[in-house]
């Protein structure tokens, strides 16, 4: 695998952004989300999507159908955004 070197927060800064929920349910306590950016280096103008988000950690066959489901939620959301700027993707988060 290919390494990513980051610079300096400073040197970056935020062009766009946004979030989609992934909440299966309307009374979803946790409120599910994907939270997105689009950053620019300054030194450079190279780009990047940061996107970050927290699964549903509830264990056993229901927890691990959830998951799935928000799995899909994300890459329908990579795919809109990666149409959209094509640039490279850093994905993190809680996945369980």
């Amino acid at each position: 695998p290919s390494e990513i070197e980051l610079p300096p927060a400073k040197a970056k800064k935020l062009i766009d952004g946004g979030y989609e929920n992934i909440s299966l349910w309307e009374n979803d306590n946790n409120k599910r989300i994907v939270m997105w950016g689009l950053f620019e280096e300054k030194v450079n103008g190279k780009q990047f999507l940061v996107l970050g988000t927290h699964y549903a950690s509830e264990p056993g066959t229901q927890g691990e159908s959830w998951r799935l489901q928000q799995v899909d939620l994300t890459l329908k959301l990579l795919e809109r955004l990666t149409e959209q700027y094509r640039v490279p993707v850093i994905l993190m988060g809680d996945l369980n």
